[in-house]
């Protein structure tokens, strides 16, 4: 993942309240063997999946302890995912096949919710790296993964 960070922050004592929001251009893929069940009744096939997250986004509340020029922080708030799935028979037919599987891919931007921690050390009065940890949960359904892993780090410079 590769991207960009904005937001702002205020202090009061050794507490800071802030909002920031992310856009990360991503390339996570992922693929599994699965079998379609209705009401947990096997659906008499197997599928082979496959999905990629391309895109991710999180507009987050964060709250935390500053110690000399050590932030430490909790974080919380809204997700946005771009992701593709598809999928196909294990014996390899396509969707949409003589009317097999009629629709069994899509591509869309999936609301979610996203939480973690992190600290951050100011390094110069405008300059600062971070590193944070953030859970992303995905809300809907989907053959696509519905939970992220995040682990990334930073540099801020404060205006």
């Amino acid at each position: 993942m590769i991207g960009g960070t904005f937001g702002g922050q205020i202090q009061q004592g050794h507490v800071v309240l802030g909002l920031e929001g992310d856009l990360d251009w991503a390339n996570i893929k992922g693929s599994s063997v699965v079998t379609p069940s209705i009401l947990g009744i096997g659906q008499g096939g197997t599928l082979n999946t496959s999905s990629n997250i391309s895109a991710l986004s999180t507009v987050r509340a964060r709250i935390g302890v500053a110690m000399n020029n050590v932030l430490l922080y909790a974080t919380g708030g809204a997700a946005f995912v771009k992701s593709t799935a598809s999928a196909s028979t294990v014996a390899g037919v396509p969707c949409s096949t003589l009317g097999v599987l009629p629709d069994c891919s899509g591509s869309s931007w999936r609301p979610g919710i996203s939480a973690g921690l992190g600290v951050e050390y100011g390094f110069t009065p405008n300059w600062s790296v971070k590193g944070e940890y953030l859970y992303t949960k995905i809300v809907g359904t989907g053959v696509s993964s519905d939970r992220v892993n995040i682990v990334r780090g930073g540099v801020n410079y404060r205006f």
